[in-house]
């Protein structure tokens, strides 16, 4: 049995069409991570559809694709004045799907277009208010040498995971 399943597995499909892959393939599966690699905007007949494959357990990932007009990628260094109205309509999802987490982004830092950490900290505790769920900040591997993400060390993972501020 897989226990916890991303549908980035199957990158370019539909949200149905990697979902029903995926269940052809386990023998069963607790939870399905949402992710943005597939085609199409979650929705409420998306959730359906997934419910209809078999899938009851749901949780979205980074940037999943929603029909909100505003940019393409939101991130936990997004200023929150642009990326409120994604998470408010992520949130009537989240609850829709009855999801227990999410996953975000960390983000670039402030001198590649981002914010600093404590920023985006702030931000990452508005979304977990606004979701009202448990949110995991998930950081970048470097990519061509820079150095342009908020969280790309072990050593800054754990530096965070000694402070007191929790998010869940």
């Amino acid at each position: 049995m897989l226990r916890n399943t991303s549908l980035a597995a199957f990158p370019g499909f539909s949200f149905a069409g990697s979902a029903q892959r995926v269940f052809a393939l386990a023998d069963g599966t607790e939870e399905l991570q949402i992710c943005p690699q597939n085609h199409g905007t979650l929705n409420e007949q998306v959730i359906n559809d997934l419910q209809g494959i078999g899938f009851t357990r749901m949780r979205p990932h980074a940037n999943v694709r929603l029909d909100w007009g505003g940019p393409r990628i939101v991130d936990a260094s997004t200023p929150w004045a642009v990326s409120k109205p994604y998470f408010q309509r992520l949130a009537t999802l989240s609850r829709y799907m009855g999801a227990k987490a999410y996953s975000i982004h960390a983000g670039r830092n402030a001198g590649n277009g981002g914010c600093s950490l404590g920023t985006m900290l702030d931000n990452v505790a508005r979304v977990r208010d606004t979701l009202n769920i448990s949110v995991a900040v998930e950081g970048h591997a470097a990519s061509g040498g820079a150095n342009n993400h908020l969280i790309m060390k072990f050593r800054v993972i754990a530096a965070l995971s000694a402070t007191t501020r929790m998010y869940d």
